[in-house]
């Protein structure tokens, strides 16, 4: 949902030959960070809870 506004540049750029500032494409980038960073912290917290999980199971 988030790489929407970074598409839509991109498509912008390519389809409409409109080329986008530089705030835009610096926002872009941050936004593209952003995502990354979420995406890795989601795949660590839930790797996390899985294990906890597996001891839980193991001790009962």
């Amino acid at each position: 949902m988030t790489f929407e506004i970074v598409f839509t540049f991109l498509a912008q750029w390519i389809i409409l030959n409109l080329t986008p500032s530089w705030y835009s494409a610096i926002g872009g980038f941050f936004i593209t960070v952003a995502c990354i960073g979420i995406t890795l912290t989601k795949d660590e917290v839930g790797s996390c809870n899985e294990e906890e999980e597996e001891q839980n199971l193991l001790q009962e």
